[in-house]
């Protein structure tokens, strides 16, 4: 369940300095959403289309996917759609630098980054259907030696995604 609302929408027109502004804060910090586009793709990977809107005083402790989903549906979503996040690492690239935000573990690591002083983070917003050379498999660690197969539904709604962890594919 949402707590409550701490945080606020900016307009994006509005400008100013988050590390300044919380500058005495370490657990608050500022996310600009990008949202109503689509990546491209690699290389040189690119959000191109959408919008973009600044979300301000957001608490670590009290953010959570829930909480992203308030703030994109403020933003001007309708929340019907599905919706899959994905936050960039802090100077990197949407090539090298995007890790999926779906989860309290993805949370969790991207709030890391706000503890290490960087106040302003990137959230991206994939409406619809994930690239899912992107999604999926940011989440499996490449430390892992595990396999994830996922079959695509195409048009049939009430056909059976097969995911399989770990194991030989089944015919």
């Amino acid at each position: 369940m949402v707590g409550t609302k701490m945080w606020s929408i900016r307009q994006s027109k509005d400008d100013f300095n988050v590390q300044e502004l919380y500058a005495n804060e370490p657990d608050l910090f500022s996310i600009k959403v990008h949202y109503g586009g689509k990546f491209t793709d690699r290389p040189d990977r690119m959000y191109e289309g959408g919008y973009f809107g600044f979300v301000d005083i957001v608490d670590v402790d009290e953010f959570s996917v829930h909480e992203m989903d308030a703030m994109v549906e403020e933003l001007g979503n309708d929340g019907h759609s599905i919706m899959f996040y994905h936050f960039l690492i802090p100077s990197e690239s949407l090539d090298n630098g995007l890790q999926p935000l779906a989860c309290d573990k993805d949370v969790l690591n991207m709030c890391k980054y706000v503890r290490l002083g960087h106040k302003l983070l990137n959230v991206y917003v994939e409406h619809g259907r994930t690239n899912r050379d992107l999604y999926y498999a940011l989440l499996i660690s490449p430390n892992k030696k595990k396999r994830c197969v996922i079959e695509e539904i195409e048009e049939d709604y009430r056909q059976w995604i097969i995911v399989c962890w770990g194991k030989s594919i089944p015919n």
